[in-house]
């Protein structure tokens, strides 16, 4: 039997599934990942749904908790990727930035210039309520992921 290693994000991705669906049934709409063809290039989007009066674009981030420098650079890079998606679509697009949890993303909010350019690009944080066994998933893979970082390469 495989064993999982502790770096693993298996967990975080199957809870980034269920944000996501937690925003399309708020907003009445079906969320599902994407992969969009703009101008030569790929996007991949964690959630996406479009007819012909409404565009929808959405990124999850799993984490609990305060955030390391590496996981707030990942969704600024989240943040580009909406704002450029919707600089190259032909409609305006709803853009959301979901999280597991309202201290992971306060980085994003108040007085702070990541604040400041998510509501100059209209860009929307949605704080999904997940239930009980969902946020100790995330828990006990955050833990595993911080025993992961401390070990040393030996094993010690």
């Amino acid at each position: 039997m495989k064993q999982t290693h502790d770096s693993d994000s298996k967990s975080q991705r199957e809870v980034e599934v269920e944000l996501v669906a937690r925003l399309g049934k708020f907003l009445g709409v079906s969320l599902r990942p994407m992969s969009i063809s703009l101008d030569g290039c790929h996007i991949q989007l964690d959630g996406h749904y479009e007819d012909e009066k409404r565009c929808v674009a959405a990124e999850a981030f799993s984490r609990i908790g305060t955030l390391r420098s590496g996981q707030r650079r990942k969704i600024m890079t989240d943040i580009f990727k909406l704002v450029f998606l919707d600089y190259m679509s032909d409609k305006e697009v709803e853009k959301y930035l979901v999280f597991a949890d309202e201290k992971s993303a306060t980085f994003l909010q108040g007085k702070s210039w990541a604040a400041k350019a998510l509501n100059a690009f209209d860009i929307k944080i949605y704080i999904a309520s997940l239930p009980d066994a969902s946020v100790k998933r995330l828990l006990d893979a955050r833990d595993r992921q911080i025993r992961g970082m401390t070990q040393s390469p030996s094993g010690n």
